[in-house]
């Protein structure tokens, strides 16, 4: 039998590169084994809001992607 969604709106992680916080999420509800939660963007998310779709709508050879990946393991 799965477990009834839980409210946990107090619990909040960060998206972080390096000592930048790009977005937040406020967890809103747990159904196991998932978390739900509401995302809450900054300006700087802006340059990742694509990777945060269906992967098969991803440009092809994507020279930005190459890019931020290479900053990310940098940090």
């Amino acid at each position: 039998m799965p477990e009834e969604k839980q409210k946990s709106s107090d619990c909040q992680y960060q998206l972080e590169l390096g000592d930048e916080v790009v977005a937040a999420i406020v967890a809103i509800g747990y159904e196991f084994p998932w978390t739900y939660g509401r995302l809450i963007n900054f300006p700087e998310f802006e340059r990742f809001r694509t990777y945060f779709t269906d992967d098969n709508d991803w440009p092809e050879d994507d020279v930005d992607l190459e890019a931020l990946c290479g900053e990310i393991h940098t940090r």
